[in-house]
Formats: C-alpha cells, structure tokens, sequence
C-alpha cells in the first residue's frame, strides 16, 4: 500500500488531522494507533502523522504523498526534505497553506508566483473560501462585510502579496502525467 504522511508543523496540530481523517474515512475502513500516530487502512496503506518542528527528522521513512498541513507554519526545509523523499519514485507534495503570520512562510507565496510564472515545475490552485457550501451563510456574509476592513482579507479571502495561494501541488510533472495517463 501507498506510504502518505499528513506533516503538522508541530505535533500539538495532529488533532485537528486526526478528528478529519477520523470524521472522512468509515471507521471499518481503518484502525488508528495513536502512540504510533498512524492510520492503518484496509487496504494496506498507511497514513502518518509527522511533525515539521525539526526538518531533517523528515529525513527518515517511507513517504510517496506528503501532505503539508498549514505550510505556511514551516520552515522551507520541511518542504524541500518532502520533495526529496519522493523524488525516486515521482510521487507528488501537496501543501496546504494560509497567508502567513510571519515571515517564517513567506517562502509559500515566493513558490505561488513562481509556480503562476512557470517558473516551478509545480501548479498552484487557490479555492476561494466564499465559494464553500459548507461555510454558514451568516459567518460567510459577516467575512464579507469584513474585508473591506483591512487586515481580515488576508484571513478570510486566503490572499498573498503579490500572489494568492490556498493549495498547491508540486512534483514531478511528467512522470505524474505518464501514471496518471496510463
């Protein structure tokens, strides 16, 4: 089965990731060993919880997804550590970001801008959070009123400067292709 590791920038963020996993997949579907903080699933696949807080312990291990968890919290090292660990195989990083608080993940909207100009071997997708059916009408026209107010379009409209970000994936592009087409 596949290896995937869901990375955290710290262990304190594997409940949110936990609770997810946990209320998406049936509970037939797997079993959690939390000691371990991993998911075994029927299928002989494994998702593992790994922690950022220290970049080269992502040095170790078997990983063909990684997906970064709020990577606007990490270091640009756990990003490039995660691309090395599938570089072999050509497997794909996904990460997930917000804009940042500090300058620690300024590095997600350099990788968006390069990746929109074809500089990276990568593709962005920005999901805009009004468009969520799941938000609550009322909160998400209280976020809209919001934006006009400064320092709340950065949180509610996920906007970088110069760029925009919310997903991006990043790979290697023509070997996905070849998977993914055959």
């Amino acid at each position: 089965g596949s290896h995937v590791w869901v990375v955290c920038p710290t262990d304190a963020d594997f409940e949110e990731v936990e609770d997810m996993i946990e209320a998406t997949l049936p509970a037939e579907w797997f079993t959690y060993q939390k000691t371990r903080a991993r998911f075994q699933v029927a299928n002989g696949s494994r998702i593992v919880l790994r922690s950022a807080h220290k970049p080269e312990s992502l040095k170790k291990g078997r990983c063909d997804l990684p997906v970064m968890n709020e990577a606007q919290q990490m270091e640009e090292k756990a990003f490039a550590i995660c691309r090395a660990r599938i570089a072999d195989t050509g497997g794909l990083v996904i990460g997930c970001a917000n804009p940042p608080d500090s300058p620690k993940g300024e590095w997600v909207g350099d990788w968006v801008a390069e990746a929109d100009a074809g500089q990276r071997q990568a593709k962005h997708y920005w999901f805009n959070p009004f468009d969520n059916p799941i938000l609550i009408t009322p909160l998400s026209e209280q976020w809209r009123r919001s934006l006009i107010r400064g320092r709340l379009t950065k949180k509610c409209s996920a906007s970088f400067s110069p760029s925009v970000m919310r997903f991006f994936t990043t790979g290697i592009a023509s070997r996905m292709r070849q998977r993914l087409s055959g």
